[in-house]
C-alpha cells in the first residue's frame, strides 16, 4: 500500500489479507499548541507493547494469538495537512472492513478517519470539549476536533471533559452532543471509540499534549473498554508526547489496546 512507512520492529506482523485487525500510525502533530512532539506517540506505543505480556487472565486470551497487521505510519510532509488528510482517507477506505487501531499524533486525524467510516455513534474520551468551529481562524485545530465529527453527522458522546468554554458547552447543546460520566455511557449498538490520552489524570498519564488535573483512572477506562470491546468497530489513541515522561503514558495506552484486543 502506498504512502506507508513500514515498522520493522512492530509486535504485529501478519499480512493484511489474513488479518482480523489493523494497526495504523498517523504521526501528524502540526496543530499541537501546548506541548509538542505527539508525532512520536505512535512509535512509543508500539515500543510499549513489547514490554507487556499481552495476556488477559479472565478471558484467557493473548494479544499475540490474534491475526493483526501493522500497516506502518502514514507518510506526509510535515505540516502538510491537506496531503496528510488525503492519504489517510485513501488508506482508511481500503481497510474499512477491518477493525482498526489508529495511533495518532494529535487528535484531529480522528475526524478524518471517521469521514470514511459508516459508523453512526462515536464515544470520545477527552479532557476538552473541542467544540470550536474554528480556533484562531483554523478549522482543523485540535480544539475543533469534536465539532468536525459533528459536521460529519455523527452522534457524539463525550466523557472526561473538565476544561471547556461556555461557548463550547453552548455549541454542544445546540448540536446534541451528549456529555456523560463514564458509568452513564450506554451505547446499545456498534460504535467508534476515540481516546485522547489527556482524559486520564496526569498522575496516570503525564506525557500528554494538554494535561488537565482531575481525570479518569486506568481502572475506569479499562472496565469500559473491556465491557464494550465487541461493539467497538474502531479505536484511536492520540495526544502522547513521549519526551515528557519515562514511558508511563505510552504503557498506559498499550494497556488499553491490550484490554481491547483480549476482550473481542
Amino acid at each position: 500500500m502506498r504512502h506507508l512507512q513500514k515498522i520493522v520492529n512492530s509486535p504485529f506482523c501478519d499480512k493484511l489479507k489474513n488479518s482480523e485487525i489493523c494497526v495504523l500510525g498517523i504521526p501528524y502533530d502540526s496543530g499541537d499548541f501546548e506541548r509538542h512532539g505527539s508525532s512520536e506517540g505512535p512509535d512509543a506505543v508500539r515500543k510499549a507493547l513489547w514490554k507487556l505480556y499481552g495476556w488477559d487472565e479472565k478471558t484467557k486470551k493473548s494479544v499475540f494469538e490474534k491475526s493483526i497487521c501493522d500497516l506502518g505510519n502514514v507518510v506526509f510532509a510535515r505540516g502538510d495537512l491537506k496531503n496528510a488528510q488525503k492519504r489517510v482517507k485513501k488508506i482508511v477506505e481500503k481497510i474499512n472492513k477491518k477493525k482498526t487501531i489508529s495511533l495518532l499524533g494529535e487528535h484531529t486525524m480522528s475526524a478524518v478517519i471517521l469521514e470514511k467510516l459508516k459508523v453512526e455513534e462515536v464515544v470520545v474520551f477527552d479532557a476538552h470539549l473541542d467544540m470550536w468551529d474554528n480556533y484562531d481562524g483554523f478549522k482543523w485545530s485540535p480544539a475543533c476536533t469534536i465539532k468536525r465529527m459533528v459536521d460529519l453527522g455523527k452522534k457524539i458522546t463525550v466523557c472526561g471533559v473538565r476544561d471547556a468554554s461556555k461557548e463550547e458547552y453552548d455549541s454542544a447543546k445546540i448540536n446534541s452532543v451528549k456529555i456523560s460520566e463514564i458509568d452513564e455511557i450506554n451505547v446499545k449498538k456498534n460504535f467508534y471509540l476515540s481516546l485522547d490520552m489527556d482524559v486520564f489524570d496526569p498522575s496516570n498519564a503525564p506525557a500528554c499534549v494538554c494535561p488537565r488535573n482531575g481525570g479518569l483512572k486506568y481502572e475506569e477506562v479499562s472496565k469500559f473498554v473491556k465491557n464494550n470491546a465487541k461493539k467497538i468497530v474502531g479505536l484511536d489513541i492520540s495526544g502522547i508526547c513521549p519526551n515528557y515522561d519515562n514511558g508511563e503514558t505510552s504503557i498506559l495506552a498499550a494497556q488499553i489496546i491490550i484490554d481491547f484486543l483480549t476482550n473481542q
